[in-house]
């Protein structure tokens, strides 16, 4: 029986997100698909050319400056909450300061939100100026977007890393 009342509460995206379009613009879109969440079902609308430019973790924009010295990382998670409405959580930008591995944390995700997809976003020495989410390219100067990874629930291990 307990096995049944856990399934009954899941909470998981039910279809694929289909995250697209980070690979040379400001933008993004993602396919409508059902999401059950604590067990209610719900949907998001699809989004075409949709922009996010705040953090829903902070409330802050996420933006990064030229590093003066090593390389930043940051892991972008795409949630949708129990309206349907996407949110981008993330933890903000880690910084190596040798170059090497950056491994990043999943952020805390509420309990009215599903995990539909994440990215890495790189940004190296070269970064010009500010690059801030939702109006700069993420392709943009010294900035490398990683390769969407649609999920229904967060990973296992829940860390990612970049090189």
């Amino acid at each position: 029986m307990q096995n049944l009342q856990e399934a009954s509460a899941l909470t998981a995206v039910l279809g694929n997100f289909t995250l697209t379009g980070l690979s040379g613009a400001a933008t993004y879109s993602s396919a409508a698909v059902p999401v059950s969440i604590n067990g209610v079902v719900t949907t998001n609308a699809a989004v075409s050319g949709g922009t996010i430019s705040t953090n829903s973790t902070t409330g802050a924009a996420l933006t990064v400056t030229a590093p003066a010295t090593g390389h930043k990382a940051a892991l972008l998670v795409w949630t949708i909450d129990t309206g349907g409405t996407e949110r981008i959580r993330t933890n903000g930008f880690e910084t190596s300061l040798s170059g090497a591995e950056i491994i990043l944390d999943f952020p805390d995700i509420p309990a009215t939100e599903a995990v539909a997809a994440y990215v890495t976003l790189k940004a190296g020495t070269s970064v010009s100026g500010t690059w801030t989410m939702g109006t700069s390219n993420c392709n943009a100067t010294g900035m490398t977007p990683g390769t969407a990874v649609n999920c229904s629930m967060i990973p296992h291990p829940s860390v990612v890393s970049v090189s």
